[in-house]
């Protein structure tokens, strides 16, 4: 069963359920624990939790996967009252919640724009004596900057960096993006460099968050040195790099450039997505 749920087959672990239940096989808690996590992959944490109490009264306690399989899906859906529910519970059955139960909270939260509670449960988890990882560090900052909250996500970048854990691309990524959201452009493009100049930033995403950035502010010239640059690297733009290009050339009342472009990208074999046309017509 494991392996199937690894697998996401949630067809092959019911079957092998199945036939342990015509063996006559009762499951252990590891077996129920497969089966709460079967019921997440189907977009059904309801039976899943309720699945789970059953155990729990039965006196058996999952492991923490089976808890933050729940609780990432009820907060995909915006159930915090069960989230909340389920962290008590941990707590009461003496299974903590560990770094990658707070991940999959904050995850949620920020995506849901509660930067609030976010960074309450964020700050919790450094006073319960963790200590947040590169990841979690990411997925904050991510969020924030989603937000628009840059003095917060800053306070973090610069708090991850005094604690010896290394900036990775996604981090550089998520405050860039942040930086070019709030009309930072100065300090966008100085710490993109800063990215490139260790390593980063020979990416699709990286060139397609610089490039969308430039065009939002109106920076069309330096944004297509970019583009051209990728394509002397090797580096294929899709249709997100195209798309940044064509509305921010199309907004400018350049037609003509917006037109050349939406060309190379059927040239390219792209697949035009609905922004293609609409800035081009």
């Amino acid at each position: 069963m494991l392996h199937s749920v690894k697998a996401k087959r949630v067809d092959v672990m019911w079957k092998l359920y199945s036939d342990m239940l015509e063996c006559g096989i009762v499951g252990d808690v590891d077996t129920i624990g497969y089966l709460v996590q079967a019921f997440c992959m189907e977009n059904n944490a309801a039976k899943g939790h309720e699945l789970l109490l059953q155990i729990l009264e039965a006196g058996r306690v999952p492991s923490n996967s089976v808890f933050n399989k729940l609780i990432s899906a009820f907060c995909k859906s915006g159930n915090y009252a069960k989230v909340s529910a389920l962290l008590h519970t941990m707590i009461a059955k003496n299974c903590s919640p560990d770094i990658h139960t707070y991940q999959e909270v904050i995850h949620g939260l920020c995506k849901r724009r509660m930067r609030h509670e976010a960074l309450r449960i964020f700050n919790n988890l450094k006073d319960r004596g963790y200590f947040p990882d590169q990841v979690m560090y990411t997925t904050i900052i991510h969020g924030l900057c989603k937000m628009k909250w840059l003095g917060d996500a800053r306070k973090f970048w610069f708090e991850m960096i005094q604690k010896g854990i290394i900036p990775n691309e996604h981090t550089y990524n998520a405050l860039i993006n942040g930086l070019w959201r709030t009309g930072n452009i100065e300090e966008a493009e100085k710490l993109y460099k800063n990215m490139c100049e260790i390593g980063y930033g020979e990416t699709t995403v990286s060139y397609n968050m610089m490039i969308n950035g430039l065009c939002s502010n109106g920076k069309l010239d330096v944004a297509r040195v970019l583009f051209d640059q990728m394509t002397e690297k090797g580096i294929a733009p899709d249709i997100i790099t195209y798309n940044s290009l064509i509305q921010g050339f199309c907004k400018k009342g350049k037609i003509p450039e917006g037109t050349y472009l939406f060309d190379q990208l059927l040239k390219q074999g792209l697949q035009p997505s609905t922004a293609s046309y609409t800035c081009v017509n």
